[in-house]
């Protein structure tokens, strides 16, 4: 995936860490704000958190592989700080719309989504 966005102008980079088992991508188009694609795959927040205030005010999705999970940790990033909103099918409609519209039009939001809700 990150060779096709690199040969259409897109710079991208893969940031994988082993201890902890996340995958970090980065997609930059010319001109635009990044959108930073996560993948948490294990309960330790804390490279995610790094990771997070190294790219402050950038938009991001984080997927996780359950809603518990995605609960979990939009709770423990929006405590640390970071402007982390949940969105996964277990949640009413009305608030997955709220959230949507929030990560569309303000600056900074980072979504936490299931990967089989996609975002």
């Amino acid at each position: 995936m990150f060779e096709a966005l690199r040969a259409a102008g897109v710079a991208a980079e893969l940031h994988v860490f082993p201890e902890g088992g996340h995958g970090f991508g980065i997609a930059r188009a010319e001109g635009k704000p990044a959108l930073l694609t996560l993948f948490n795959n294990m309960g330790n927040i804390s490279q995610l958190l790094a990771f997070l205030r190294e790219h402050t005010g950038e938009a991001g999705i984080i997927y996780c592989s359950s809603r518990k999970k995605v609960d979990e940790t939009a709770a423990a990033l929006a405590e640390k700080g970071i402007a982390a909103l949940p969105y996964h099918a277990g949640m009413g409609a009305e608030e997955r719309a709220i959230n949507q519209d929030r990560f569309l039009r303000e600056d900074g939001i980072v979504m936490v989504a299931t990967i089989a809700f996609g975002m």
